[in-house]
């Protein structure tokens, strides 16, 4: 059995025979082709190495085996590997993206191993990730809606047009307002049938003495994704002067950990890619600049102190980071701390 080397009690087993299949059905000329010009030769392809830089092509792709090579920095694999470490993959996100793109149906995440109560459990722990996943998404939605189009929201729409955010932005980075009210998402939310409790799993609202009530109120709201540009929690900034605190976050939910999750980073990951560096910087409308300034490449730690899943995160897309965290004292020692744990994950680390 082949597992995904993720975070523990997540991973997901895929028997060798399924893999077999999957890699017969996958030509690794053309997935690999999609991104690095290769020409035949004999019975191999040849090409610039996608992962250092060279003039003279030393990585080779062979259909035969579908294994590739590169004799320069003697990186290799199968596709797996490849999709792996070109895009930022977990093993399980490759198996899932190849057999999609190769029409072969794969198993229920975590079902066919363990007693029958494990398995019903890990079907309980699949149904609720998906219903969390529609109900953030619908959140996002909703605040969306509510900067664009509610009168409450002209606050918010004011402030971003101080800060020089642009309409396109809005859009990019689903910027949102939550309104005054203290059930308006409640409301919404269970006008679909959504249950509070559901709704407290996600995050978005809390439980007082008489009832639920929503977390986030008159605050303008920053969505925050995952690799796959799903909302998974959000950052929510105090519009009037004073206000404390002036950012709350999202609690930790079974979607949303603050200490795993950079800000930007499905937006940003084509980029670092592409560059082969990222820069990271503290906060949420930091991002947001640096994107509107040609400086996609930008993530944030979003305020915290950085962690070596962050780090991790960001090297199986590049090994060149740059940080750029404020020069106050909370900045220097943010830097201090993200040298640390980025020069711990095999990153080498630039201070702007």
């Amino acid at each position: 059995m082949a597992p995904d080397p993720g975070p523990p009690g997540r991973g997901r087993f895929f028997g060798d025979d399924l893999l077999d299949e999957i890699r017969a059905r996958t030509d690794i000329v053309a997935v690999i082709g999609e991104y690095v010009p290769l020409k035949r030769r004999g019975a191999n392809y040849v090409g610039l190495c996608p992962f250092h830089p060279e003039k003279t092509p030393s990585f080779t792709v062979s259909p035969d085996k579908q294994m590739f090579y590169c004799f320069g920095c003697q990186t290799g694999g199968n596709v797996f590997t490849f999709l792996m470490k070109r895009e930022g993959l977990s093993f399980t996100e490759a198996v899932e993206h190849l057999a999609g793109r190769a029409g072969v149906a794969l198993p229920e995440p975590d079902l066919g191993r363990g007693s029958a109560a494990e398995r019903a459990a890990a079907e309980r722990r699949r149904r609720e990730r998906e219903l969390l996943h529609r109900v953030m998404d619908f959140a996002a939605r909703f605040y969306q809606r509510a900067l664009v189009k509610s009168p409450e929201g002209e606050r918010a729409r004011r402030y971003l047009r101080r800060r020089g955010v642009r309409p396109e932005s809005v859009e990019t980075f689903r910027l949102g307002y939550s309104p005054p009210a203290w059930d308006a998402l409640l409301k919404a939310l269970k006008a679909k049938g959504v249950e509070e409790a559901v709704l407290e799993r996600a995050g978005l609202v809390r439980r007082g003495r008489d009832g639920y009530y929503d977390l986030f109120r008159d605050r303008l709201m920053f969505t925050i994704c995952d690799h796959r540009g799903r909302p998974i929690g959000f950052g929510a900034r105090a519009l009037d002067d004073g206000e404390e605190p002036k950012y709350l976050n999202s609690p930790e939910t079974p979607l949303f950990s603050k200490g795993r999750a950079l800000y930007g980073l499905h937006l940003a990951a084509p980029a670092i890619r592409r560059g082969g560096r990222a820069l990271v910087v503290e906060g949420y409308m930091d991002v947001i600049a640096c994107h509107e300034f040609g400086f996609d490449y930008a993530v944030a730690s979003m305020g915290t102190a950085f962690t070596p899943d962050q780090a991790r995160s960001l090297r199986r897309l590049t090994d060149t980071v740059i940080t750029a965290f404020d020069t106050d004292s909370a900045g220097t020692q943010a830097t201090l701390k993200g040298l640390e744990v980025l020069s711990a994950a095999g990153c080498r680390v630039k201070v702007a």
